[in-house]
């Protein structure tokens, strides 16, 4: 039996907010395509959900997943921001996050095992897993980019360039340097003296109580008869 796909584009269907199925970004449903990644949206487009982020159609009201009404969801939004950009405002979020990115030193998860790692080894140090033809998902649209892409060919999010040797900071950084064979600059330590042990209270010598000398009692002469 042929599976039916709901017609999207029922006049007088209200927008509802859905998430982008590949970058995630809150879309419309009347939109004809993704503002970020570009995906085109067709009649059989699915969509996530916002808030599960469970797949549903386009015209959907509700999550058949985690059961949120998302007319009244979208309703709620229009109402609390009139006046208010979606787009701009994660425009200007997606700016902020590449200015950070731009300023901070570069991390990736090796696809193999998850350790953090520059991105410009042959091999992942801990699983071995060859590390050329490896790929990790852009941090902004999610699409895949090999390790050693300075930027995404996608959304063109400028990717921070690994750290020159030296530069690794804090103890999580300088685990990630002893593990990678980086040379770290020598940390200055600082000889710290052990304190003295407490000596124990001299006990004062006790004064011995004087015997005072007793008195022999006199004999009392005998009585004259």
């Amino acid at each position: 039996m042929r599976e039916v796909i709901p017609d999207m584009m029922e006049e007088g269907h209200k927008d509802i907010f859905l998430s982008c199925f590949k970058c995630g970004r809150i879309v419309k449903s009347n939109d004809s395509e993704c503002p970020r990644c570009g995906l085109q949206f067709g009649p059989g487009t699915l969509f996530e959900c916002p808030f599960c982020c469970g797949l549903i159609w386009r015209n959907a009201t509700a999550c058949s997943t985690c059961g949120i009404d998302l007319a009244k969801f979208s309703e709620n939004v229009e109402k609390s921001s009139e006046g208010f950009d979606m787009d701009e405002f994660v425009d200007n979020i997606i700016t902020n996050e590449l200015k950070d990115m731009k300023t901070s030193i570069r991390r990736v998860a090796c696809p193999g095992c998850g350790l953090m790692i520059r991105g410009d080894e042959d091999r992942c140090p801990r699983c071995d897993l060859p590390l050329e033809e490896a790929q990790v998902d852009c941090p902004v649209c999610g699409e895949k980019l090999p390790l050693s892409a300075k930027a995404c060919t996608n959304c063109q999010a400028m990717l921070a360039e690994p750290p020159p040797e030296g530069e690794f900071r804090g103890p999580e950084d300088e685990a990630v340097a002893e593990i990678l064979g980086v040379k770290t600059k020598p940390v200055k330590q600082i000889k710290v003296k052990p304190p003295k042990k407490a000596e124990p209270p001299k006990k004062k010598p006790e004064k011995k109580a004087e015997k005072k000398p007793v008195k022999k009692p006199e004999k009392k002469g005998k009585a004259k008869k």
